[in-house]
This record gives C-alpha cells, structure tokens and sequence, in this order.
C-alpha cells in the first residue's frame, strides 16, 4: 500500500469535496473580477485608503440589472 492509499483510508471521511464548491459561486468570480478589473485603472490607487475608495466606489456601481445577468 503507498503512503497516499493509506492516507485516503485514513482520513476518507475527510477527503470528501463537493463536486462544486459552496465557497466559490458565480457571483464571487464576477464580484472579484469586476472589482478588480474597475479598481486598478490607471492613474493606481497611491496608498490603501484610496484603494478603499476605489473598491467601494465600484461596489457602488453593481446594480440590480448588472446581478441578473450574472
């Protein structure tokens, strides 16, 4: 038996994943995605206050129409 067999049987009931994680959602990658690609136009952010800003400044732009379509 190799070590990673004996690892399965060992922690089997460990190992079990859903076939789509519950952590990561559709929404997420949108939501990560259009807040990155909208926040780091250039000019860049100078400091982590205004990148605060700029995060929430594109949050606020997500409306209902724009989540539908997600």
């Amino acid at each position: 038996m190799s070590a990673v067999q004996g690892l399965s049987q060992r922690f089997e009931h460990h190992l079990l994943w859903p076939l789509r994680s519950p952590d990561l959602t559709h929404c997420d990658f949108f939501l990560w995605g259009y807040v990155k690609d909208n926040a780091y136009k250039p000019p860049l952010p100078q400091n982590v206050r205004e990148l605060q800003d700029r995060i929430r400044a594109v949050v606020k732009t997500i409306d209902g129409n724009m989540l539908k379509r997600v």
